[in-house]
């Protein structure tokens, strides 16, 4: 929970740095009003990892596997062993869909935004993929439910409302989520542990404070990231940096930049 509270944090700090053209863009892909598109599109980045509330992910680390069966989350059938286990990200989109039709999104739509915000380490599930989220892998019973509390505690932070009516979420739109998700994962996979609580609400503002301070130390000549158009940046000749952690995200979210850029 906390990883997913941190980079909807993170998602929320970036927009709030942006110029207002590119919330705006958002707002126009989900058909809503600009504040209750940022709380949308906070809570879907944020659930970018969901997928790792499953047999597939929980196998791999031992004493985490030890905690997650104590707890009651357990299966019968072994799930596929790495090197060849699913992805997490895979999961994701796999499960995400199924949840966000159940809040009201168009069954096309969610389907476009679950594979936005799952490929955010940089590669598109492929149809075979999906196929293989079976039931050991991803698990069912108390793990759905689990998921679906994960889930509804994200959306209640965020107060996001009732959901788009938009019917599909393709093109630039997919561009820009995909990219904004992505960045914002790494700006939150690079934040201090701290303890959950029982206050989620107090934990995401702290989360929020945390992000500013880690987007100002990793950009310290663009702490306000708003100076210039996105535009103007998208046409800036890129720095080329090392692939790994810091490549992918950062590509993606130029990717979603140029995508403002075409609008």
């Amino acid at each position: 929970m906390g990883h997913l509270l941190d980079v909807a944090a993170c998602t929320e700090v970036i927009l709030e740095r942006e110029p207002p053209k590119t919330l705006e863009l958002y707002a126009r892909d989900l058909g809503l009003e600009p504040a209750q598109t940022k709380a949308w599109v906070c809570a879907l980045a944020g659930l970018h990892d969901l997928g790792k509330a499953s047999p597939a992910f929980q196998q791999k680390w031992p004493e985490g596997k030890k905690r997650v069966w104590e707890a009651g989350l357990t299966w019968a059938v072994d799930p596929t062993p790495p090197p060849n286990d699913i992805s997490h990200s895979v999961i994701t989109e796999e499960v995400l869909s199924a949840l966000l039709e159940g809040r009201g999104w168009h069954s096309r739509a969610a389907q476009n935004v679950a594979a936005a915000v799952g490929q955010h380490h940089g590669y598109r599930a492929t149809r075979q993929d999906l196929d293989a989220v079976v039931s050991k892998e991803k698990g069912k019973g108390v793990w759905d439910r689990v998921r679906c509390e994960l889930f509804e505690a994200v959306l209640e932070v965020l107060k996001v409302g009732e959901a788009p009516k938009v019917s599909i979420y393709g093109g630039a739109a997919f561009e820009r989520l995909a990219g904004l998700t992505s960045f914002a994962d790494w700006i939150g996979s690079s934040l201090d542990f701290q303890p959950l609580g029982d206050d989620l609400k107090a934990y995401y503002q702290r989360a929020k404070e945390m992000a500013a301070d880690k987007l100002n130390s990793v950009f310290p000549t663009h702490a306000g990231m708003n100076r210039s158009a996105p535009v103007e940046r998208a046409r800036a000749k890129p720095v080329l940096q090392p692939a790994g952690c810091f490549g992918i995200p950062l590509g993606l979210w130029m990717n979603a930049l140029r995508a403002c850029a075409r609008m």
